[in-house]
């Protein structure tokens, strides 16, 4: 699991749905939720977390797209097994993971150093800890 440190800024709900939304070092994230502890407000601080295998990347953000969050990453290793691909990333000094199938590593031929994008969506993300 991945674990990301964000503060919350904003809280919205509506029919038992709520959608929260966060600040990661200047990056906007948003969460879906359907259940909310009732001690989670605006400025607390938390710590995300996404499953490595829905962190997806890609090289370029499309104009047009329903998935709202984006993070900039770097990428540190690529390990190809014989079905999937492991790759290690870096956002602003926190170690993340994404795991995908390798015939889609190797369609984007990563390589060290590169910089991609996390597209995340809102549904993925959770609350793993309050701060």
């Amino acid at each position: 699991m991945n674990h990301l440190h964000a503060t919350i800024t904003k809280l919205e709900s509506s029919q038992g749905v709520s959608l929260v939304h966060f600040d990661l070092g200047g990056h906007a994230l948003s969460m879906i939720a359907l259940e909310l502890s009732p001690s989670l407000e605006v400025g607390t601080a938390v710590i995300l977390g996404i499953k490595a295998t829905k962190l997806a990347l890609c090289k370029a953000v499309p104009t047009a797209m329903s998935i709202t969050n984006h993070l900039p990453l770097q990428v540190e290793s690529v390990t190809m097994g014989t079905l999937l691909c492991r790759v290690m990333l870096r956002f602003e000094g926190t170690a993340l993971e994404s795991v995908f199938t390798r015939a889609a590593a190797e369609a984007m031929a990563l390589e060290v150093g590169e910089e991609v994008i996390a597209l995340i969506q809102p549904s993925e993300l959770s609350i793993v800890e309050l701060l």
